[in-house]
C-alpha cells in the first residue's frame, strides 16, 4: 500500500513508478452537498429525457424527425450546468451499478439511459444526504450553493485545453479517452476532493473543511519538464 505523499514524487520522478497492482490511499471525506448536487441533478437529467421520449412514443406519437430534433435540442441543453461529462459520469455509474443493463434510449447519445428501480442495484448501501454547507470556508473551496451551477476547476481545464465540448477536434486532447476519469466520478468532485486527490493545488493557505490550514508555497510541486512541455 503506497502513501498518498508517494504521489508527488512520482510525478516528478523522485521515486520509481508504481508496480503493477500497487494501490494509492488517500485520506478522503464523504460526499459534500455539492457533490450530492451534482449527482442529483444528472439522475434528474436522465429521468426528465426518459419521460419526455417514453410520452412521445406512447402518447403524442411525434414523428421520427421530431423525436430527432427533442434529442439534439436536449443534448444541447445538456451541455449546461455540469456539462455532457457529469452526465456521462452519472450514466456510467447507473450502468456498473446496475445488475442488468439498463436501456439505452438514443442511438444518437448512448448515454442517455433508463433509471432502474433501487431493487435491481448491485449495491444496496448508502450514506444520509449532507446538509447544505453554506460557510466562508465552503465558498472557498467552491461548495457552497452559489456554485451550483458551475463544474468543478479540473473539468473546466480540461474542456478548456481541448477548445470546448464542441471545439477544436484537431487539439491532441481530443484524442484522450476520458472515460477513465468519469468512472472515478472526477466531474462530479468538489475542489476540497480535488485537493485532497492531488488532482489540483491550492498556491495560499486556507482554511479546510476539516479546520485546519492547508496549502501555501510550502505545498507547492514544479511540475517536470515533460509535463510542462506537453500542456
Amino acid at each position: 500500500m503506497a502513501s498518498d505523499a508517494n504521489v508527488i514524487d512520482w510525478v516528478n520522478r523522485i521515486l520509481p513508478p508504481p508496480k503493477g497492482g500497487e494501490l494509492i490511499q488517500f485520506d478522503i471525506d464523504l460526499p459534500s452537498w455539492i457533490e450530492t448536487y451534482r449527482t442529483h441533478r444528472g439522475l434528474w437529467k436522465l429521468e426528465l429525457f426518459h419521460q419526455i421520449y417514453n410520452a412521445a412514443i406512447n402518447h403524442w406519437l411525434w414523428y421520427t424527425c421530431d423525436l430527432d430534433g427533442f434529442i439534439e435540442q436536449y443534448i444541447e441543453w445538456c451541455r449546461n450546468p455540469g456539462g455532457i461529462e457529469e452526465l456521462q459520469t452519472i450514466s456510467e455509474c447507473v450502468v456498473d451499478l446496475c445488475s442488468s443493463k439498463p436501456t439505452i434510449l438514443s442511438y444518437r447519445a448512448s448515454y442517455l439511459v433508463t433509471i432502474p428501480p433501487p431493487t435491481d442495484l448491485a449495491v444496496q448501501t448508502c450514506w444520509p444526504l449532507p446538509n447544505i454547507q453554506n460557510t466562508q470556508v465552503d465558498s472557498t473551496w467552491r461548495r457552497s450553493p452559489r456554485f451550483a451551477k458551475g463544474r468543478n476547476a479540473v473539468l473546466g481545464s480540461f474542456n478548456a485545453l481541448r477548445g470546448g465540448e464542441k471545439g477544436r477536434s484537431y487539439h491532441a486532447l481530443w484524442k484522450v479517452d476520458f472515460k477513465a476519469f468519469r468512472r472515478l466520478g472526477i466531474p462530479l468532485w468538489d475542489m476540497w476532493r480535488l485537493y485532497q486527490m492531488r488532482l489540483m493545488a491550492q498556491s495560499r493557505s486556507v482554511l479546510s473543511p476539516r479546520g485546519n490550514l492547508v496549502g501555501g508555497e510550502s505545498e507547492q510541486t514544479e511540475w517536470p519538464p515533460w509535463i510542462e512541455a506537453y500542456v
